[in-house]
């Protein structure tokens, strides 16, 4: 088996198994464990845990950063990966703490509350996105969880309207606001079948035996091994980005959440702001003074083609 991302092996890994206290609690930032196996390679430093809080990276989530820190040293997380039952620390820093040793554990915290949210407003867009589409067995066709700007890639069989994007985006935002319970459990892939059927994702590369359920209360149930936020609230507000055509049945959406909603929204504002000075019009006016200018812009356009018609014709 290979550390995702590199081409280091992990026989030093041995049959560790981290116990996961991210699942147990996703807002637990500190905690305190021993060490079971460590390596150095590359120029980096890698640290398995008995337990951890660091959530490493899968699902479309990156795994977390954080510091690590014993009574002989201290080291900078800058990944987190998984490997089989357990979970590798990938560090940097001067030198290893030892097989045995009892280390103290901190999470960038204001990182992973945003992926949390970002994770959840993803649900909540994404069955947002079914329900305006129509489409009930709407298929994740790819995802990506980030700080500042989420995607998701669905399976669509034309364009997204800019009128049902703008609906998407009102729909996700009123679940947001409305503070909905998220909750998340394990329970057999058969059960969660019979239970959910075709809504919850389930499909051929689904791994056999348990599985992990994410449920925003009321509206969306799917699949998922992400850290999640315990309101909906916490994620609002919610603005969708753009759009754009991937391959034909595939379409991308990029949305934002939380804080860099607000950043989004705000530098919108400037920007059409900016434009609304430049054309000399109040902002409220800016649409009808754009579409001016473009009906003038393709009159200038035919004018111009006319006129090299008649000045070829000259020349000849």
């Amino acid at each position: 088996m290979l550390l995702r991302g590199c081409c280091m092996s992990l026989s030093w890994v041995g049959s560790a198994k981290t116990r996961l206290l991210y699942y147990e609690d996703p807002y637990l930032k500190e905690f305190k464990s021993r060490v079971v196996a460590s390596h150095a390679e590359g120029g980096k430093l890698y640290v398995v845990l008995e337990e951890t809080c660091f959530h490493p990276e899968g699902g479309g989530q990156p795994g977390d950063t954080g510091v690590l820190e014993w009574s002989g040293g201290t080291l900078r997380v800058v990944d987190t990966q998984p490997a089989g039952s357990a979970v590798v620390h990938v560090c940097e820093g001067r030198q290893l703490p030892k097989v045995g040793e009892l280390v103290s554990g901190r999470i960038d915290w204001g990182r992973r509350y945003q992926l949390m949210k970002s994770h959840t407003a993803s649900h909540i867009v994404f069955s947002a996105a079914r329900r305006v589409l129509g489409v009930e067995r709407l298929v994740y066709m790819g995802f990506q969880i980030a700080l500042e700007k989420t995607r998701i890639d669905l399976s669509y069989g034309r364009p997204i309207a800019r009128e049902q994007l703008e609906r998407i985006e009102q729909l996700a935002n009123t679940v947001a606001m409305e503070g909905r319970r998220v909750r998340w459990w394990t329970m057999s892939r058969e059960e969660a079948e019979r239970r959910y059927g075709s809504k919850l994702g389930v499909t051929e590369v689904t791994p056999a035996g348990e599985v992990r359920v994410v449920e925003v209360e009321g509206w969306d149930v799917s699949l998922c091994s992400g850290t999640h936020v315990k309101l909906t609230s916490e994620v609002a507000p919610i603005r969708i980005l753009g759009r754009m055509r991937l391959q034909k049945g595939v379409e991308r959406l990029e949305f934002a959440a939380g804080e860099p909603a607000y950043r989004a929204m705000a530098q919108q504002l400037k920007l059409a702001e900016q434009a609304a000075k430049a054309m000399g019009v109040s902002l409220d006016k800016l649409p009808a003074a754009a579409e001016a200018a473009a009906r003038e812009r393709s009159r200038l356009k035919k004018e111009l083609a006319k006129l090299g018609g008649q000045l070829a014709e000259y020349v000849a």
